[in-house]
């Protein structure tokens, strides 16, 4: 059990886990855009589930002038 709860964080937790603002963070719950728990009035975030939201909203990076290059 205390592997589950060391993988809870709150809204600050969640915001330095990410390195994005708390504000975006409460947002973003709001907005329904990312995984929570409540728990009674709290929010809070499973780390797991935060790595997993977070790696599907990357994109590919794109080089500059890479447009039409042939090898």
């Amino acid at each position: 059990m205390s592997d589950t709860v060391d993988r809870l964080l709150d809204v600050k937790g969640a915001s330095a886990f990410l390195k994005i603002a708390q504000q975006t963070i409460r947002n973003y719950t709001s907005d329904g855009r990312i995984p929570v728990l409540h728990i009674g009035r709290r929010c809070v975030f499973d780390r797991d589930q935060l790595l997993a939201w977070a790696l599907a909203q990357t994109e590919p990076v794109k080089r500059p002038g890479a447009k039409g290059r042939t090898k």
